[in-house]
Parts: C-alpha cells; structure tokens; sequence
C-alpha cells in the first residue's frame, strides 16, 4: 500500500536534488508508519534510491563537459540531506536483515548495489576508481566525518592532471575532479558555502581561503593577501613537482611541434603567399565594389600627365563624417590648378570645420588613387605623387622634443620632400611660439613652398598677416573662410600696450555654417570656445 510513496519522480534538470529530498520525506513517512519495516519495503527502497543513482549517472555522462559543475553541487546537496537524516528516530537500525549491524541510513545496507550500478556507466577505470570512492562516501553513514578524504582527493586528482606517459595536462578530468574536490574542502575548513574556497589558475594546486578560516595543520601556507590566504594541503605536495615537470614537458613539446609546423608550413610559403596575395585583391574589390553602390558617391576622373596639376571636388564631403551624420553633413567645393589658384588660405572661427574640410580634399584624393568612388557630385583630377600633412600638436617626450620642434620637424619634412606634384596640408603652422615668431615662420614656410616647389597647397592659419602673400603672387593664391553667424556683443578690455588703449573683442553667440566662402575672417572667437569650455567669465 505505500509503494506509491517510494516512487522517485521525474527529472526536470533544474532541482534534482530537492525531489531527490522530497522524496526522501516519503520514505521516512513510510518508516515511521512501518515502525520496524520489513524485508519487501526495505526492498523497494534499495531499488528506487539504486535507480536514482544509475539515472543521476547517466546523467552526469551526457552533460559533464558543459555543466559537470551544477550537477556534483546536486549530488553534494544530496549527500548532505542524507547526513543531515541520519540520526532521526525514523532511520534507525530496525531488526531487518536487510540492514547493516549498525546504526544507520537505510541507504547504508544497499552501497554496493549503487556502487555497482554506477560503475556500469562509467568510462575508464581511473574515472571508475574515482566515482566509486564519490559514491562510497556519498552513501556512508556516520558522525559527520569525511571517510577516505586523503586518498580520495587530490591524490586523485593528479592523475587525472597528468599522464606521465606523455606529460599532457588532462583539463576536462582537472575540471570534472575539481569541482567534485569542493565541497570535501569546505567540510575540512568548516565553510557552509562551497563559493568560499575557489582553487586558483584553473589547476587546483592551492586552496584561496579567508584568512579568518582555520585549516589543518599540515596545511602548507603558499602566500597571502590583506583578505585571503593561499595553501598547499600535503596531498597536493607530494605531487607537485611531477605537475611543474609535466608542465615544462608540455612546453617543450608545443616548442617543437610549433617548430615542425613552420618547417612543413615554409615547403609552401610561396603558394600560401600567392593565395593570401589573391584573397587581399579580391577582399579589396569587393569593399570597392560595395562602395560603388552608394548613390551619394560618383567614379572620379583623372586627367591626362600632360595637363597641369589640379583638383576639382563638387560637394565633396568627409567620407567618415558623410557615413556618421547622414544628410546633416555640409559638402563643399574645391578648385585648385597649378596654373591658376594652386594655394588656398583658409580661415575662420575655432571649431568651424577648417580642419575636417582640408582633411575630406585629401581622403579624397587617396580614394579616388586606389580605385575607389568618391563621396562628391563629381570629382576631377590628376594622380598625384604624395600627399604632406602637418597637422595636430603632440611632443616627443622620450626624446626631449617639444611640441613646437615636433611641429617644424615635419614642415621640414615637407619642405625636403614634396615636389610639384604634390599635394600640401598645413593647419595652423607656427602655434607652438610667439604669435610674432609663429607669422613669420608660416610666412617663410608658405612662399617657399609657393614660390620653389609650386606645389598645390591648402594652408589653414589664424594670422590674418598670412593672407598678404597673395600680394606677392597673384592669382596663385586664394582666400577663403568657413562661414558663420554672430550675434554681436562687444567686450571692452583695457590694454596699456595698445595706442588706443582699448581692445573690442567679439563676445557674441556664434552658429557654425560648415560653408568654405571666399575672403578672410579677422576673428578666431576664442572666447566662444572658452565659453563652451565652461571657463569662467572674463
């Protein structure tokens, strides 16, 4: 009549355990009703809890490589409940032959019927050797003490860390052994959790502890932090030197497999050369060719080698900003000829766009060089031989070179390199020194490069002074500016050096047009940056 109590019932994968526990409760109720039980339904018991276990087994076979971790932490919590079982009056020895001669679990007459079931589903003898001694002291009954723990725990685990036959680390065993080796450490140091005392570097060769916890004495300290503290236990001592050995063994063999495979692999470099050598091109031609689709950009043309240099953008746009701000992007208009305007001094207000326009002429020209569309209306011009940048402001501090001698360093450069068919970007050349230094140094920079190298040039400054160069060659050079709206809200600042004795400055609000329109801009608006900056009132 109470069979129907012992029925273990299905699996869900999620709280084994806790059904495993509750059915553990039928089966006391059972007892306490049956107050000596007898042959038949002790019987039933052995079966079901047996057929528990082969069922737990099997499962621990199919999930070990992904979640081996969970279920030994549903087995520890099992063992746990049974231990916890063991003295209630329900459980007691009974005169039933069927059970041991001692007091105990009733799951202590039928150990070697699980042990035997289990070893069934097993893979090798070493994993036999160390899930019977697991089910063993899983089905043992007693006062608390963990039997066998010596020979049972890290003593095991090194075998399965190591074959010696051939020095190889085994990480799937080290991780199966590991996690099932927790909670057997907890119960040493006294923790309830098992997260308490992780082992360390994936191999368990220490146990990380608080350092308020008490471990054995023949527990070896390895090192300490202000909150943990790392040990040995002596079973992993006796062993350890093999796993360093081991250890050096594999890196020797992975030394010289690696080494073998570059003696096979360099027979072949030259095709593994030309196959690498093909995929580029053709990884290449397809970015151009998705490019190419993008109704916004147009097939650039190039002119003969017998024209003069020159490059014509119409709405030419930064391809990088292009992508990021969509139709917001403000396109701009470039003309430059060798024999007409070569030179273009642009000025404007700080944050107006100065920089990104000279900088989208130039990813211009580099796209429409290596086959690629352009993002423009049209775009015409001719190959160019390089293109000479100074731009930005660092220092070279291991060297001890400052950010002004960085700064000539590259118009330098440029100046010794570039020829007239190259095209020239200078932003705010001569910033890192005296605003009287900085103009004549630009100045100097500029007229050579104009007058010497007859270069194409895009030249961005905030001296007004500059833009007298045009005087001197006329036609050659153009002045331009990005265009803005201000508000007008003049600040009077007193100035003993001035003759006047007073200086105006433009303090209005500005809004930024992005639009490069011809003449020069007398103002920077620094004051509108500081106030964007959120620097405090002058």
């Amino acid at each position: 009549t109470h069979d129907v109590h012992l029925k273990v019932p299905e699996f869900d994968g999620k709280s084994d355990a806790d059904a495993f526990i509750e059915w553990l409760d039928k089966v006391e109720r059972v007892f306490n009703y049956k107050k000596y039980g007898d042959p038949k339904q002790v019987t039933i018991v052995e079966s079901r809890l047996t057929g528990f276990a082969l069922t737990w087994w099997n499962s621990v076979q199919q999930a070990r490589r992904t979640s081996g971790y969970r279920y030994i932490t549903e087995w520890w919590k099992m063992r746990r409940e049974l231990k916890e079982r063991c003295g209630k009056p329900g459980y007691q020895k009974r005169d039933c032959p069927a059970f041991a001669k001692k007091d105990g679990l009733v799951v202590d007459g039928m150990r070697e019927s699980v042990i035997a079931n289990v070893q069934r589903v097993l893979l090798d003898q070493e994993e036999t050797e160390m899930y019977t001694t697991f089910v063993r002291d899983l089905c043992t009954i007693g006062d608390g003490q963990l039997v066998g723990y010596g020979s049972f725990t890290f003593l095991a685990l090194i075998p399965g860390l190591i074959s010696l036959q051939n020095a190889e680390p085994i990480n799937h065993g080290a991780g199966i052994y590991a996690v099932s080796v927790i909670p057997f450490m907890g119960s040493m140091t006294g923790l309830t959790s098992n997260t308490l005392i992780p082992h360390t570097y994936n191999i368990p060769t220490s146990v990380q502890l608080p350092s308020h916890v008490r471990v054995p004495l023949d527990w070896v300290k390895v090192n300490s932090t202000k909150k943990t503290i790392r040990y040995h236990p002596p079973e992993v001592l006796k062993a350890l030197d093999q796993l360093l050995l081991a250890k050096e063994e594999v890196t020797v063999a992975c030394r010289a497999a690696w080494v073998l495979f570059l003696e096979e692999f360099g027979k072949y470099y030259a095709e593994f050369q030309i196959s690498v050598q093909a995929f580029a091109a053709l990884d290449c031609l397809h970015s151009l060719a998705i490019l190419s689709r993008n109704k916004n950009y147009v097939r650039p043309v190039f002119v003969d080698d017998n024209e003069p240099m020159q490059i014509h953008i119409q709405s030419g746009r930064h391809p990088v900003l292009d992508l990021i701000l969509q139709d917001n992007f403000v396109p701009n208009d470039t003309n430059l000829d060798a024999n007409k305007e070569c030179c273009q001094i642009v000025t404007g207000p700080n944050m107006g766009g100065k920089s990104c326009y000279i900088r989208q002429v130039a990813l211009i020209a580099i796209m429409a060089q290596v086959g690629s569309f352009v993002p423009a209306s049209s775009a015409k011009l001719r190959v160019l031989d390089g293109i000479h940048t100074r731009m930005g402001a660092s220092d070279n501090i291991q060297q001890g070179r400052s950010t002004f001698l960085e700064e000539l360093t590259e118009a330098s450069h440029i100046i010794l390199n570039c020829t007239a068919h190259s095209l020239i970007i200078i932003d705010e050349l001569g910033r890192g020194t005296s605003t009287h230094d900085g103009v004549a140094i630009a100045y100097a920079t500029l007229h050579y490069l104009l007058q010497q190298k007859r270069c194409i040039v895009l030249f961005v400054t905030h001296y007004p002074k500059i833009v007298d160069i045009k005087n001197e060659f006329p036609g050659s050079v153009g002045a331009y500016h990005v265009s803005y709206l201000t508000s007008q809200n003049t600040l009077e600042i007193t100035d003993s050096q001035s003759d006047q004795g007073i200086c105006n400055l433009d303090n209005g609000d500005i809004t930024f047009l992005y639009k490069v329109v011809p003449g020069m801009s007398d103002k920077s608006f620094g004051l509108n940056v500081a106030r964007l900056a959120q620097v405090s009132d002058f």
